[in-house]
């Protein structure tokens, strides 16, 4: 099926940087590439970003990407608006863990301060008012030798976040 659709990112970054590795795609810059490169995906939105990496997208993308920030979701600004007026159908979403607070998921990198809570609610709203055609989760914290000691008790925090994730995502029936 090829029709246009919008991809909602729950993502602590806005993965739209550039290729650090020449044309290698990366989890920096993949929105990015697949804005250029996917002429069926004509929106992004990004929940969860830190609000000064806002600022960092290119001009060229602002009218096709909209991002709604952590801190815009801790004080209570009406998300539930901000989405009804940005979703077109169908709608992709994707998971980054790093969107998720350290007491709840771990990840490598920086992480943002949203709830397993408040990712189930926001959710729950897109599967509601939207027609999801495939979600996807990433974020794992990896086992590099300079973080093998949190390695195991990282894996079961992640473990938890992973059960909540994949039950919230049967429980809308978007995976049979």
């Amino acid at each position: 099926m090829y029709k246009p659709f919008t991809l909602v990112l729950f993502d602590h970054h806005t993965d739209m940087m550039n290729s650090l590795f020449g044309n290698l795609m990366s989890c920096g810059c993949w929105v990015k590439r697949a804005l250029d490169e996917n002429k069926m995906l004509k929106k992004v939105i990004i929940i969860g970003v830190e609000k000064k990496l806002i600022d960092n997208i290119d001009e060229k993308y602002r009218n096709r990407v909209f991002c709604y920030s952590e801190e815009d979701i801790k004080h209570n600004i009406l998300w539930t608006s901000f989405l009804k007026d940005k979703i077109d159908k169908p709608i992709y979403i994707s998971i980054d863990k790093d969107v998720i607070g350290k007491d709840e998921a771990k990840t490598n990198w920086q992480q943002g301060i949203l709830t397993l809570e408040e990712l189930r609610e926001i959710f729950d709203f897109l599967v509601d008012n939207g027609e999801v055609i495939s979600v996807d989760v990433c974020g794992e914290s990896s086992s590099r030798d300079e973080i093998v000691e949190n390695f195991y008790s990282d894996s079961i925090i992640n473990s938890e976040a992973n059960k909540e994730i994949i039950e919230m995502v049967e429980e809308e029936s978007i995976v049979n």
